[in-house]
């Protein structure tokens, strides 16, 4: 932390303080709009501004007002990625808050996520005016495999079709996308920012427990069967297909919990197992990037097959719950 006694408030805030700000917003906007280099900005520039936040004792108007100001100057500069930033901004100010409110982790990572949920809903109208420049955008950016196929012999018609439902898929399901991206950059800038906290042995931190001991509430998975019920019905209405992509939504969501719930018994088997780091990163990779749904089932039937508790019994140990 930067206290007075250490080169002043007055030097070390305007002298490194607000530029970092400002430099880390920046950078931000830079990464954004460019391929795989646009999740380390949205990642890193909350987590960043947070650990910035949290080194620093001024009053939180202090704190958080050159990368504010930053953000809502850019949000009227450039309007896109303008408004993305600030939503970072005030992502890491919400990081800031709970962390030193001493909320629970998964309240803080919740909350953190709000930011983009909200710009995308203030958005939804833009989107809705859009839907035919997206879907044309849409049918270029597919017409070079669409040529491909065609010059493989396969029906153009076939092929236009086929192209329809799988942007209307993509525009029905864009919601659940959102709330993903949202979460992800929510708990991913918490994890972050805590974990360079906690090697700095910062004393504002929070105590996140080990990935292998992450357990959904049981009541959770009334929430995937609820999505099911709503999309299979939608399904079987004649004319009910928002009804069925809200449901569908629903599922998306839940199976990306569920997701993370199995790869945490599976990495529990791991480290029971002692098996290497690199098999690990890898596993981990590939499940993710196919969204193994044999790993979403293993999380959804731990609420009535506890099988953490299993591996540890027969491992003869007790498991990190119970200890």
């Amino acid at each position: 932390m930067n206290h007075e006694n250490e080169g002043g408030i007055a030097d070390s805030y305007w002298g490194r303080f607000v530029p970092a700000s400002v430099a880390v917003v920046g950078a931000g906007m830079l990464l954004l709009p460019l391929p795989l280099l646009n999740t380390v900005g949205a990642v890193g520039t909350p987590a960043a501004l947070m650990i910035l936040f949290l080194r620093r004792d001024e009053a939180s108007t202090m704190r958080w007002a050159p990368a504010l100001t930053t953000g809502a100057v850019a949000a009227m500069v450039a309007p896109g990625v303008g408004l993305m930033a600030l939503c970072l901004v005030v992502t890491a100010i919400l990081l800031d808050a709970g962390i030193r409110k001493g909320r629970e982790w998964k309240m803080v990572g919740t909350i953190a996520s709000a930011p983009i949920l909200v710009w995308s809903l203030i958005g939804m109208p833009f989107w809705a005016g859009a839907d035919s420049t997206i879907r044309e955008e849409l049918v270029a950016g597919m017409a070079p495999m669409i040529e491909r196929f065609q010059s493989l012999g396969l029906d153009p018609a076939a092929l236009e079709e086929s192209t329809a439902r799988t942007i209307d898929l993509f525009m029905g399901i864009l919601p659940s996308q959102i709330a993903i991206v949202a979460i992800f950059v929510g708990f991913g800038a918490l994890f972050a920012g805590n974990w360079w906290m906690k090697r700095e042995d910062a004393r504002l931190s929070l105590d996140i427990p080990p990935f292998t001991t992450w357990e959904l509430p049981f009541h959770f998975v009334w929430g995937m069967v609820g999505g099911l019920v709503i999309w299979a019905f939608g399904l079987l209405m004649p004319g009910w297909e928002t009804v069925a992509m809200i449901g569908l939504n629903l599922v998306i969501v839940a199976s990306l919990f569920y997701l993370i719930q199995g790869l945490a018994i599976v990495w529990y088997s791991f480290e029971l197992r002692g098996t290497p780091r690199w098999f690990r990163v890898l596993f981990a990779t590939v499940v993710v990037a196919l969204i193994f749904p044999g790993v979403i089932l293993l999380g959804i039937l731990e609420n009535w097959v506890p099988f953490r508790r299993l591996m540890a019994g027969a491992g003869g140990s007790g498991t990190e719950e119970d200890e």
